[in-house]
Order: C-alpha cells, then sequence, then structure tokens
C-alpha cells in the first residue's frame, strides 16, 4: 500500500488515502450515501462525486500544493492509443499530432501567489523572532536586553 492524495474540485489536498501500490495517476473519489430508513434498503443508492484520488507523489518545495486536473484531463486525452498485439495502432494518428511524455509530478503546482508566499515567510520569521525572544527571556533572565539587542542586531543584517 502506498499514500495517495484527496483532493476537491479545484485541485487543493481534503484528505490521504491508502491505494495499491501499483496504483497511478488520478481516478475520481466518490461517497455513497447509506439508506436512512428501513424501507430505503435495496434502492438505488446515491454516489456523490467529492474530487479525485491522485496516486502521484507531491514533489517537495511547494507551500500549498494544487493538482492542476484541467491540465492532467488534456494530457490524458492525447497519450497515444494502446498498441494492439502486432505493435500497431488501432487506429492511425493525424500527421499533425504530436505526443511527449511529461512527466507526472509536474502536475503538482504552487497554489499560492507570489505575494502569499512572501507574507507566509515574512509571518513565519516575525514568528521565529518572537519565539527566541520568549526563549531568551525565560532562560537568561538576567543578561535578557543584552541578549535581545544582539539578536536583534543580527537579524537585521540576515534581511
Amino acid at each position: 500500500m502506498k499514500e495517495a492524495i484527496i483532493i476537491d474540485f479545484n485541485g487543493f489536498m481534503t484528505d490521504v488515502t491508502l491505494v495499491a501500490d501499483d496504483a497511478t495517476g488520478v481516478f475520481p473519489f466518490y461517497r455513497t450515501q447509506e439508506p436512512l430508513a428501513q424501507e430505503d434498503i435495496g434502492q438505488q443508492l446515491n454516489t456523490e462525486m467529492l474530487g479525485y484520488v491522485v496516486a502521484i507523489p507531491v514533489p517537495q518545495g511547494l507551500f500549498k500544493p494544487r493538482f492542476d486536473i484541467e491540465s492532467w484531463n488534456e494530457y490524458i486525452q492525447l497519450q497515444p492509443l494502446e498498441l494492439d498485439k502486432d505493435g500497431k495502432s488501432p487506429t492511425e494518428m493525424p500527421e499533425h499530432f504530436s505526443y511527449s511524455p511529461r512527466q507526472q509530478e509536474t502536475f503538482w503546482i504552487e497554489g499560492l501567489m507570489p505575494e502569499e508566499i512572501v507574507a507566509t515567510r515574512n509571518s513565519d520569521n516575525k514568528f521565529k523572532t518572537e519565539q527566541i525572544g520568549v526563549v531568551l527571556e525565560t532562560k537568561f533572565p538576567k543578561k535578557k536586553q543584552a541578549l535581545i539587542s544582539v539578536w536583534n542586531g543580527l537579524w537585521k543584517k540576515m534581511k
């Protein structure tokens, strides 16, 4: 078993699930509603599509990964048809058709705008600075002011 990501219709992760080791690609994710009353048993169950299961690993380095489901659907439609047992295509491809394989991980894209990433980084730095100040204050109460001023001076140089 391996981990797969459940995404919503916008491509953002909503949950994680397990799939078979040989599962790859993207497939719909449905929820079946159970019958509420005894007389409903035997009736056709209602199924609702909630999103997709993506069995493609998420590359590192993305702040808020988003799976580009539209590009995936276009990519799948353009894949060459399977060959028959003689190695020939069941239907001839048009001459202008060109197919180039694509790394599946490239369908994971950054879900944040550049401005949002900058804001996230700035808020993280502010939080770290405040945390360090609290640690210095609690561990070294007598040298608090001297240590904080040294830290602030170093921090300004790092920016």
